[in-house]
């Protein structure tokens, strides 16, 4: 969960997701005849996860922060020890010690390379946009993801694959709406801009945002059975 007043909880999200999964399952079963459609609503609750990928302070978010930190370690490993193994290697042959098939100067030059690279990493990540892309309420806040989601489901009629990644869609799309109710808001019209789209200013720190997670995800429903033909 975050400890700031200005986000919802992993169980509000939770709520909300399950409201629009049970939803979207019922439009697609009910109101399109699919059975399949019923994957829906558990993909959704995962779904409604994903987002806070970028918040170090939840449980999904602990699990990226190890990952991300051992690619960037391992990156760090490979770049340096290319540099310092083509150094060794251009010292070797500038001795005399073995013929490798290439001149010390081409060793030399593939060393600079691994340097250049380290340079250029720093200079990108110390880029403005990557800091907040990469920051909570940055890029993993936007609909970039949904839309992938969206041309996902187009790859393959197979159901599983296709209600997967409409589960995973909904339940994106519950998690972007429930913190656009929030005082935080959501940068939704990346790349138009990057300021947080809120319509309403909740707080974490008192009972409204569990209010308002029982109540999207009640309405959600209302509104599926409505979709699906039920009035």
């Amino acid at each position: 969960s975050h400890r700031n007043g200005g986000f919802m909880t992993g169980v509000q999200h939770k709520i909300v997701g399950t409201g629009f999964g049970i939803a979207g399952a019922y439009v697609v079963t009910k109101g399109m005849g699919d059975p399949y459609g019923v994957l829906i609503a558990p993909v959704a609750i995962v779904g409604s996860m994903l987002p806070d990928i970028d918040h170090d302070m939840t449980k999904i978010g602990r699990k990226r922060k190890f990952v991300t930190n051992l690619t960037t370690n391992t990156i760090n490993m490979l770049i340096i020890g290319g540099m310092i193994g083509a150094c060794i290697l251009a010292l070797m042959t500038l001795i005399g010690f073995r013929d490798y098939g290439v001149s010390a100067t081409q060793l030399l030059i593939v060393a600079g390379g691994f340097v250049a690279v380290w340079f250029i990493k720093k200079f990108i990540m110390s880029r403005d946009i990557v800091k907040w892309a990469t920051k909570h309420r940055g890029l993993m806040h936007t609909l970039v993801c949904p839309v992938l989601f969206y041309f996902g489901m187009g790859i393959s009629d197979f159901p599983l694959w296709r209600y997967t990644f409409m589960g995973l869609l909904i339940g994106y799309c519950s998690h972007l709406f429930a913190d656009m109710q929030t005082v935080e808001g959501c940068p939704i019209l990346f790349p138009l801009t990057r300021k947080n789209i809120k319509f309403m200013r909740l707080r974490t720190k008192n009972k409204s945002c569990t209010y308002a997670a029982w109540i999207d995800c009640l309405i959600s429903i209302g509104v599926g059975y409505i979709l699906a033909g039920g009035l």
